[in-house]
């Protein structure tokens, strides 16, 4: 017989995400995110949040490429943060780049990161910051059978207008904010505030932009039983640009903090699969891949997507030296 103490450690420790996801649904518009799309969003929150960046008390690094659709979307992100106290305040500062590849559209943005930080609650809240530049580049290769509304734009009349390279250099800003205590986070973040434009014709009839987006995240570590090896990680991500909406909700689980597997859905689109492996140097390594389920996605873009990531954890310590010595000479 199972003792009955479990089901009330589990009831308790469920209550507040089931609090957090009600809040999250309850303010779901529709939409979808421009930006590149990542499965290991919940071991790489940085990407998502300028205010998680020094969110623990260690330097991090992190490197993720996603082949998505294999091919059709090729995207790869940098990332670096640290933890500083600055007039005995605790702050956050990192810096993070993506590279975006969609056939004849290519986007690097470089953003740097600052966040603010004080005691709330159980735990912490951050509000923060990051400020850059996006460089597109148009690259014009356009044929007649290609529909030019394919890229964004509301016509393919005078085709010849966008075989040409274009490419633009825009600064971007965006804002969030992040709480974490020793169970649970909760972030939202708005970025693209200055909606970056590329034309793609030299009289900039037609052209691109990166929309506003807002996204909301949540998540939770449930322990089973008392002192158990396991520990159980749902998490949601929703991104909105207030017309459509991209949302997907799933569960890592972690064997003695070293061994991670998981399993999600993302809305109308695929199921995801991740494994990691966290190693005692404060090495992380994973891979997720996206099964779609989709049917008109899966004719479009093929099988799914793979995608490969690390994370790197350290601390540099900075040893005394003892500058003190005695003279031979001096008995």
């Amino acid at each position: 017989m199972i003792n009955g103490n479990i089901y009330k450690r589990l009831a308790t420790n469920l209550r507040p995400l089931v609090l957090w996801v009600g809040l999250m649904l309850s303010v779901i518009p529709l939409c979808y995110s421009q930006d590149g799309q990542f499965t290991s969003n919940s071991e790489n929150m940085l990407l998502i949040n300028p205010a998680y960046a020094g969110n623990n008390d260690q330097m991090n690094a992190y490197a993720i490429h996603k082949n998505q659709y294999f091919g059709i979307f090729q995207t790869t992100a940098l990332g670096f943060d640290t933890r500083v106290n600055l007039f005995g305040k605790e702050q956050g500062v990192g810096i993070t780049i993506f590279q975006d590849a969609y056939d004849m559209l290519e986007s690097v943005h470089v953003n740097l990161l600052y966040s603010y930080k004080h005691d709330f609650w159980n735990g912490i809240l951050s509000y923060g910051v990051q400020a850059g530049f996006n460089n597109s580049t148009w690259t014009g290769n356009l044929n007649d059978s290609v529909l030019v509304s394919d890229y964004g734009v509301n016509y393919s009349a005078e085709i010849e207008r966008y075989r040409q390279e274009v490419s633009g250099f825009k600064f971007d800003m965006g804002f969030g904010v992040f709480y974490s205590d020793e169970r649970m986070y909760l972030g939202a973040s708005l970025s693209h505030m200055f909606r970056p434009e590329l034309p793609v014709t030299e009289d900039e009839i037609a052209y691109l932009f990166l929309q506003r987006t807002l996204s909301l995240t949540a998540g939770y570590t449930l322990i089973p039983v008392r002192h158990s090896d396991y520990e159980i990680k749902p998490s949601m991500l929703v991104k909105t640009d207030g017309i459509t909406f991209q949302a997907e909700a799933g569960a890592n689980v972690w064997y003695k903090k070293q061994f991670m597997g998981g399993m999600g859905y993302r809305l109308q689109e695929s199921l995801f699969f991740l494994a990691g492996w966290q190693m005692k140097n404060g090495l992380f390594v994973g891979t997720a891949y996206d099964l779609l389920v989709n049917k008109m996605a899966a004719g479009q873009a093929g099988y799914g997507s793979l995608e490969l990531f690390v994370r790197y954890r350290f601390n540099i310590e900075v040893e005394k030296r003892d500058f003190k010595y005695k003279s031979i000479r001096i008995l």
